[in-house]
């Protein structure tokens, strides 16, 4: 019983004003292909409402005399239909002779559908589902729902009276938006045309291995490789053997395929995951492939190698026989697939074990250290931080100190050799930011000779490439270090991929081997507040950032406020004032006379400009002031290091005062917190703990002392650790074990000198602990 269908009632549930200009047009071409009159269409194009929308009968006219829907490309009343569902109308209400989705449907008279033999080739497994759900096991097996799908319906026969694809298809559709058009229409006798458009029985129906980029199809005469959306799929296909051994091939190779489909002639059709990142990757993924198979013999066709080849489409007739979805499956990743097939090709031999007791009567040097405490030759080193944190430019003072043999951070660098692979700013940059930090360390660049630079901003390189380029620049041994800048700019993986992440690592290790060199690469901070987390974690992605590299530096942004800002101002002027006073002589006369104005900051500025009447150095004098004052409105960080070779350093505070950081000269960053961490409950138990480690740090230092016989006054601690008198008296009186008695800081059990100590200077605590 064939199902009548009021089009023209189905034209009327669509509301014109919801359309835009192509889907106005679908709907045109489907109604007249449905044998729909013009009258009607104009008719209901004029009820949009919309401002100069409709453009009146003879306009109206003009298109649908253009609407041809010829060829691939036909739409029906299946897409008016489809539309119309979208607004609520339902064009097949349930009546009674109709089959139900749960009703059984046969052909021939049997409970499958029977499939022919292919002509001198065994028969193949027979279909396990009816044609339209064998549809859609394979569009969900093969495709995400939200793919467009490229299928070709159109064909011509060629002067061998083969028939052939014709035209470049629809890719109008996604996936999913065939699966619901199947679904829907699936009790009809009309579903495939309905769904997809008429097609050849003699010829079959085609569809492409990848999803097509809608947008960029649109308007083309053809499906070319670049339009391919991704880059999952490759067809698997061999005709020169009967089709029961392709299978059994397929099986015993375990090919990690989504579907295998009869292509209704000589052919299994395999759709095989390949999960590649570009054009490029897929053909090397695919070439492998294709030569395991040849390897194993099972010799496939090398034409399928491109990722916009078309394949047979399941559930579609082909001459007297069918193309058929024999099995579909939920592969695993092609990479885990390639590395079994490789680990299992390797003659696998035995580990080379060492006898631990030759090596203890000859032990081998260490390597060479090349930043002194933080990294030896050899090791990796990694630089994370949040953005517009000056990485870079701390990552290029690194670079100079060891072209020049300087400190950086404070450690001391052996002068070396460096290569610097900047991958990220503009060329002619980049010279001007190496420029501009030497001149900002006063440095002056001696051994220029020492730095060398690649440049590949803007070079779509794999990694593969990258890695193997650098092997060949670097097995010279010339170089020191390798410095990579940044590394998001060379991963074709997923950072949060642990396997991604390792590949990386490995190619810096061969990198590293090849050149017998240290490799230190700058990485970003994971999005949100890094308060909350490890030093080692803070790196965004895998936590084989965290594991793999032998230093990690980590720069952590600090909390300032606007009070903040004024008192580091203030502390910044008062430590070049210092400094001046002490440069000239001044600072050990007010010591002497009238130690009370060293504790107050506006008298010592009026001595310290006193004193230009006096001594030269004025200008110089308030380049510093001016600079100091400038101190306070730089963003300030932490900078952590968890060393594996070396005992992990306290945290250092600096200023990131373009294009270099300062440490902090006035110790007040010492009590920040870290951006994200300044809650009250947690700024008062980070206040707790930062109070303690202080008062650690002194216990430590008085028990060295008393060991050492040196009996100590609260100012001789006071002036160690550059904080008032009151503040160590504060700290002694806490001390369970210690006591204050005539002057002196004892143990508990310990007798006082016979007489009250008198207050020392600096200097004579420093002479008498120099005569000990």
């Amino acid at each position: 019983m064939e199902r009548e269908t009021d089009y023209k009632k189905v034209l009327y549930c669509i509301d014109p004003s919801q359309l835009g200009n192509d889907e106005w047009v679908r709907v045109g071409m489907a109604f007249k292909e449905e044998g729909g009159s013009f009258e009607d269409f104009d008719a209901w194009s004029a009820q949009d409402h919309r401002k100069n929308q409709y453009r009146g009968t003879d306009y109206t006219y003009k298109r649908w005399c253009s609407f041809k829907n010829t060829g691939s490309g036909t739409v029906t009343g299946g897409t008016l239909v489809h539309i119309a569902r979208e607004y609520g109308f339902e064009p097949f209400p349930k009546q009674s002779g109709w089959l139900d989705w749960e009703d059984e449907i046969t052909a021939d008279g049997e409970n499958e559908i029977s499939i022919y033999s292919a002509p001198n080739h065994a028969a193949i497994p027979k279909a396990k589902s009816k044609a339209p759900f064998q549809i859609i096991d394979y569009l969900e097996s093969c495709f995400d729902l939200t793919d467009h799908v490229n299928i070709l319906s159109d064909s011509f026969k060629d002067d061998d009276g083969r028939y052939k694809p014709k035209g470049s298809g629809t890719t109008a559709f996604t996936a999913g938006e065939y699966i619901d058009m199947i679904r829907d229409y699936a009790d009809d006798p009309e579903w495939f045309e309905k769904t997809f458009g008429s097609y050849e029985k003699e010829a079959g129906v085609w569809i492409r291995v990848n999803p097509i980029d809608h947008v960029a199809a649109q308007g083309q005469r053809g499906v070319s490789d670049r339009m391919c959306a991704s880059y999952e799929n490759a067809l698997i296909e061999c005709d020169t053997m009967p089709i029961d051994e392709q299978l059994q091939k397929i099986e015993e190779l375990k090919l990690p395929y989504k579907a295998l489909v009869y292509s209704g002639g000589k052919s299994v059709h395999a759709i095989v995951r390949v999960d590649a990142r570009s054009v490029s990757d897929y053909k090397e993924r695919v070439g492998w492939l294709f030569d395991y198979c040849a390897k194993n013999g099972f010799p496939v066709d090398k034409q399928n190698k491109n990722p916009s080849r078309l394949t047979r489409l399941p559930g579609c007739d082909r001459a007297e026989r069918k193309q058929v979805l024999i099995e579909t499956k939920r592969p695993i990743p092609f990479d885990d697939f390639r590395r079994s097939v490789e680990d299992q090709s390797k003659e696998l031999e035995p580990f080379e074990t060492i006898d631990f007791g030759s090596i203890l009567e000859d032990m081998p040097e260490k390597a060479e250290i090349l930043i002194e405490d933080v990294l030896r030759v050899g090791h990796k080193l990694i630089i994370s931080g949040p953005s517009k944190a000056g990485k870079s430019f701390l990552f290029i003072a690194m670079g100079l100190a060891i072209a020049e043999g300087r400190e950086w951070l404070g450690h001391k660098c052996r002068m070396g050799k460096i290569l610097y692979v900047n991958l990220e700013i503009d060329e002619r940059s980049f010279y001007h930011r190496v420029k501009d930090v030497y001149k900002a360390l006063g440095w002056e660049p001696k051994h220029t000779s020492n730095i060398k630079i690649i440049n590949l901003r803007g070079q779509m390189l794999e990694f593969d490439t990258i890695k193997d380029r650098l092997k060949k620049t670097v097995e010279s041994k010339e170089f020191d270090m390798v410095m990579i800048d940044p590394i998001y700019k060379i991963m074709t993986g997923d950072e949060n991929s642990a396997s991604d992440v390792r590949k990386l690592a490995n190619g810096f290790d061969e990198i590293g081997r090849a050149g017998e060199c240290a490799m230190a690469y700058i990485h970003h901070y994971a999005k949100g507040s890094a308060a909350q987390k490890s030093v080692i974690d803070r790196a965004s992605g895998s936590g084989v950032f965290a594991r793999d590299p032998d230093a990690i530096i980590a720069l952590s942004e600090l909390y300032v406020s606007d009070t903040d800002k004024e008192e580091i101002k203030a502390r910044s002027i008062e430590a070049v004032v210092d400094d001046r006073l002490k440069s000239t002589g001044q600072w050990n006369n007010l010591e002497k006379i009238d130690s009370k104005d060293l504790r107050d900051r506006v008298a010592k500025q009026e001595l310290a400009f006193d004193y230009f009447k006096k001594a030269p150095g004025k200008e110089e004098f308030e380049r510093k002031l001016s600079e100091a004052e400038l101190l306070g409105d730089c963003p300030a960080f932490r900078i952590s290091m968890v060393l594996r070779e070396f005992k992990s350093p306290d945290d250092q505070n600096y200023f990131f005062q373009y294009p270099i950081h300062i440490k902090d000269p006035t110790g007040y960053l010492e009590t920040a917190y870290l951006q994200g961490d300044n809650s009250i409950e947690t700024m008062n138990k980070k206040k707790a703990e930062n109070t303690q480690k202080r008062a650690d740090k002194k216990r430590k230092w008085y028990d060295e002392q008393r060991e050492k016989g040196i009996l100590l006054q609260p100012c001789d601690i006071a002036d160690h650790f550059g904080v008032h008198k009151n503040t160590i008296i504060n700290w002694a009186d806490k001390q369970p074990d210690l006591k204050r008695s005539n002057g002196w800081i004892l143990y508990e059990d310990e007798k006082p000198p016979a007489k009250k100590a008198s207050r020392r200077t600096k200097k004579e605590a420093e002479n008498t602990e120099n005569s000990q």
